[in-house]
């Protein structure tokens, strides 16, 4: 028995990527594979952000239904469960979290998030830059203006190895690391790639061999006190581990 090919539409898009990758060298182009995969696996459900307005709908509860907005710190409100980490969840994710809160006080609670209104939308620009910050998303927003954005690099960067860390829609944020420096010399534009809210950007002043170490470790070990408050609500990267506060 014969096994399937890829369907047509992936393999358009390889062809199409192999025509962008003209002229790199082999260890560039597996780079910019793993950069595409990377994007696609990350998905592209909307993400809520700061200063969004929401709605939640109880279902079968009326009583219970209010319209929030999300902090600066990344949370909401409610009576009973507390603050809850809002900013950098999908609407479903919120939705889920909510109802799994209340179901300690209501039998089978069913919570819709609906957004309202998008407040600003920001990727965060770390390590050897200039002015590191919150960079607002206009638009669309690349690496390289994000980096701009922040004053750009410092002669101390390691510009080879520039970390893009992404919640995306797995269980924790991932890492990948960017030849930044191919974008710099026109080599390789496919490098610069499109950011996403709540994307956060590293340049380091070393070689970084192992990204899921430093994905594991950013807020340890690489974005300490007090560059980490201005990565506000960053603890909605970890949606999983939401608690409510007492």
């Amino acid at each position: 028995m014969e096994r399937a090919g890829p369907p047509p539409e992936e393999l358009a898009a390889t062809e199409e990527d192999d025509a962008l990758d003209e002229g790199a060298t082999e260890e560039q182009r597996a780079q910019l594979r793993a950069i595409r995969e990377f994007v696609r696996e990350s998905g592209g459900d909307y993400k809520i952000g700061l200063g969004d307005r929401l709605s939640i709908v109880f279902y079968g509860d009326p009583s219970l239904d209010r319209e929030v907005k999300v902090r600066t710190d990344g949370k909401i409100s409610f009576p009973r469960i507390g603050d809850i980490p809002a900013a950098g969840l999908t609407p479903v994710e919120l939705s889920a979290a909510i109802s799994e809160l209340y179901a300690e006080f209501l039998r089978n609670p069913e919570a819709t998030v609906i957004v309202e209104e998008s407040g600003s939308q920001s990727v965060y620009v770390m390590g050897e830059v200039a002015d590191p910050r919150a960079v607002e998303i206009n638009g669309r927003l690349t690496l390289s203006q994000a980096i701009a954005g922040a004053g750009g690099w410092t002669t101390t960067g390691q510009l080879t190895s520039v970390m893009l860390v992404r919640r995306g829609s797995w269980e924790k944020p991932r890492a990948i690391r960017v030849d930044f420096k191919s974008v710099l010399s026109g080599e390789q534009l496919g490098f610069d790639v499109p950011l996403q809210p709540f994307d956060i950007v590293y340049i380091p002043q070393t070689f970084i061999g192992n990204a899921g170490d430093f994905a594991d470790n950013l807020f340890t070990k690489f974005i300490t006190a007090p560059l980490n408050a201005i990565v506000r609500g960053y603890d909605a990267f970890y949606p999983r581990q939401i608690s409510r506060t007492r």
